[in-house]
């Protein structure tokens, strides 16, 4: 093989090499004026190489670059090899485009003779790498914003759905007046979904979090992608989902696998013709075939030519028009690269006129079956007579309604400014069975409380109960199993508030004995 190669006569070989070659290979003496340019310089930039051959490279500097090109000639000038070099480069037509060159001087007794350089036109890699940096800090100020947003949406669901539920049991055995009980349970829905947009908005504003996990909830990640989609979906077209398995978890990320279809979602309602919503639909289909799960998302839109399939993967391509403050063209690479690092695939079916399907091959998970968890609202026994309950919490509202749904069988203190019970801690006076205790408050956090807690009255610690609007992230879930800690997420329903202060209390000796 060697020796074939060998056998070519050498301009045959550097002419093969110039019509092959993506870059442009040039030749310059030693203060940069062309002595030889390959045919790419024209492809590439619109010079032709006899343009080029007697110019000074420098003169297609952008001025603005020429000092720093400069700089970086003084420092490796005398180097075998340079490095790259990214600059913009004046092309035929005035406009100037981002280029990047790799050089190595041929040196003769320490002398440069020549220069040899390889240029490649990165103006498009560059304006890749300026859009994946917007929407790498749109996703970050995305998830601050979903996660402060589900925070203080929850906060207020507390409150609201621990004073509905106190209602509907104060009405059930005194009323008998059915569309009062419907109201209100219609109010505890209405509530209910709130609380699960509020789940999803988090676990969007916390990748990381997903990255190591190598099982999904299914069903989570599809109905939190669908829920986040269905309003920009309902605007192009009607939107149905189909479960047609009985796999619950699946390898994967669920992080991922909502991300990707939600792209998909969002793909599929770009693509249709605009004014003719009643008319079109987008399909989310999940179903079971040959020990697999077919995870897929069609549309009835115009669908793609074979042309535009080979091409639709790739970063920055798109079929639709970008609009203003529009990452147009991501999509569907971000589906291809998450489902990558998954070990994944984006199988794609589509012709013009028949729409467009997208279908993901996911390995089902074996679960074993776990005992039912009580239906959302359903009462628990309540926590015994005579158990004292400290709830400190800045917000008033919050602890009202706690103090309103125990106070029939348990004594209820409400502490609403957290440095007060920082103090009765330091002086042992935070007497109690069971601390309700709020992690996010100004001027003492929950962790602080808990910390002094255990320090100065370890006898209650392990009955601290701490609680939030935002769900544990990995920090919080470690700092908890570290101690044995009990959390409730904010909203809950009177049965796991009964439920986690029956548990908190154990033993506790009545009447509030620390």
């Amino acid at each position: 093989m060697i020796e074939a190669v060998t056998s070519i006569a050498p301009n045959d070989l550097l002419e093969l090499i110039e019509e092959v070659g993506t870059d442009m290979i040039s030749v310059h003496d030693a203060e940069g004026t062309y002595l030889y340019a390959s045919p790419s310089a024209e492809r590439l930039f619109g010079w032709s190489p006899a343009e080029l051959v007697g110019q000074s490279a420098y003169a297609l500097f952008h001025p603005e670059d020429i000092a720093r090109i400069q700089r970086d000639h003084a420092a490796h000038g005398s180097e075998r090899d340079a490095g790259f070099v990214r600059y913009r480069l004046r092309c035929a037509d005035g406009s100037f485009r981002l280029a990047e060159t790799r050089s190595r001087p041929k040196l003769v007794q320490g002398e440069v003779r020549y220069i040899v350089a390889f240029t490649r036109d990165v103006q498009a890699l560059y304006e890749m790498e300026v859009e994946a940096t917007k929407a790498r800090a749109g996703l970050t100020s995305l998830g601050l914003v979903a996660a402060s947003a589900a925070h203080e949406i929850r906060n207020p669901l507390a409150y609201l759905v621990t004073n509905l539920e106190f209602v509907r049991d104060a009405i059930e055995l005194r009323s008998d007046n059915e569309s009062l009980k419907a109201a209100i349970a219609d109010a505890l829905l209405g509530a209910e979904r709130v609380h699960e947009l509020s789940h999803h908005l988090l676990r969007l504003s916390r990748p990381q979090e997903d990255e190591r996990a190598d099982e999904a909830e299914l069903r989570d990640a599809v109905d939190g992608a669908v829920r986040m989609a269905r309003a920009h979906v309902l605007r192009k077209a009607g939107l149905t989902v189909r479960w047609e398995t009985r796999a619950e978890r699946v390898r994967g990320s669920r992080w991922k696998l909502s991300q990707v279809v939600l792209n998909l979602l969002i793909n599929a309602a770009d693509a249709m013709p605009a004014g003719q919503a009643a008319e079109r639909d987008v399909e989310v289909r999940v179903s079971d075939q040959a020990g697999r799960v077919l995870l897929q998302v069609s549309d009835d839109g115009p669908g793609m030519d074979e042309e535009t399939q080979l091409r639709v993967f790739e970063p920055l391509f798109s079929t639709h028009a970008q609009r203003a403050g529009e990452h147009a063209g991501l999509g569907l690479w971000i589906c291809q690269t998450l489902l990558g690092s998954m070990g994944l695939e984006l199988e794609l079916e589509s012709a013009p006129g028949e729409g467009t399907t997208f279908t993901v091959a996911l390995e089902p998970v074996e679960r074993s079956v776990a005992p039912p968890a009580p239906a959302p609202g359903e009462r628990e026994p309540e926590p015994g007579a005579g158990l004292k309950v400290v709830v400190v919490d800045d917000d008033p509202l919050v602890g009202r309604a706690l103090q309103r749904s125990l106070r029939e069988r348990v004594q209820v203190e409400l502490i609403a400014d957290p440095r007060e019970a920082l103090a009765r801690v330091d002086a042992g006076q935070l007497d109690c069975d069971v601390l309700l205790c709020d992690l996010t408050m100004p001027y003492v956090d929950g962790r602080t409380l808990l910390e002094r807690i255990r320090e100065r009255q370890p006898a209650l610690a392990e009955r601290v109960v701490l609680m939030s609007g935002e769900e544990p992230d990995e920090a919080l879930r470690a700092f908890l199993d570290e101690r044995g800690s009990r959390f409730l997420g904010k909203p809950f329903h009177s049965s796991e508030l009964y439920a986690v202060v029956q548990a908190a209390a154990g033993d506790a000796p009545a009447n509030g004995e620390a």
